[in-house]
């Protein structure tokens, strides 16, 4: 049996066709919600007296940005969650977008401790932060498609991971040079660019998580002895 955990050639090919064979489909439910915030932030920033003005803003404007800020989260978790689903087969829908309190909560509490691991391993001498970025960084997907706890997640995230992050390192390295290329392109190739980097990384966690159930699944019972 092959111990590949993932292929970079799969990920990539499966973002690349579900890029251009549902690209309405990901312009929908991964891109606009996100530049729908992204505006509102923008507009909201212009009619407090602009981002010049941070820290004399009116306590309207830190009410409405904290309200936006759980919005994102839900956000997040929902694309996360639709990534999932395209790489199942299966059809999004806007109640992916639904989340329950306790994993908003879990995702905040994860995400500052993943954010301080590798914060701290990158002032060491980055390449410890790289090293955490690599192991824990699916703990996101987990808390989305498996509502694990914070701490869960990221122990699940380093258990999946084992064995392939030598692999993951190169496909983060193809994934940047893909989304700079993407950029290059008169910025309109970031987008198609950047939907098929987060498909592909959807790909590899789905097979990551395959990877780690078939490792742990018992062997199967040989048939019994035919009577003689």
């Amino acid at each position: 049996m092959s111990t590949e955990k993932f292929s970079i050639e799969e990920a990539l090919g499966f973002g690349w066709r579900t890029m251009t064979g549902r690209f309405g489909t990901l312009m929908l439910y991964l891109f606009l919600p996100g530049a729908a915030l992204f505006l509102v932030h923008i507009g909201l920033s212009a009619v407090a007296g602009g981002a010049s003005e941070f820290g004399k803003m009116p306590l309207w404007y830190y009410l409405v940005q904290f309200i936006l800020w759980i919005v994102q989260l839900y956000v997040i978790l929902g694309m996360l969650r639709v990534a999932v689903r395209l790489v199942d087969g299966q059809e999004p829908a806007w109640s992916d977008f639904k989340s329950q309190p306790g994993t908003i909560f879990n995702y905040i509490g994860a995400s500052i401790l993943f954010g301080l691991a590798v914060g701290i391993g990158t002032v060491i001498l980055i390449v410890p932060g790289i090293i955490v970025y690599i192991v824990f960084h699916f703990f996101n997907f987990l808390i989305a498609d498996k509502n694990l706890g914070g701490i869960t997640a990221l122990g699940k995230s380093a258990e999946i991971t084992r064995g392939a992050r030598w692999k993951l390192f190169l496909f983060g390295l193809l994934a940047t040079v893909i989304n700079i290329a993407g950029v290059l392109c008169l910025l309109v190739g970031a987008i198609p660019a950047g939907l098929v980097t987060f498909v592909a990384v959807a790909h590899i966690y789905r097979q990551l998580m395959k990877s780690s159930e078939q490792a742990v699944a018992p062997p199967a019972e040989p048939p019994p002895a035919p009577a003689v």
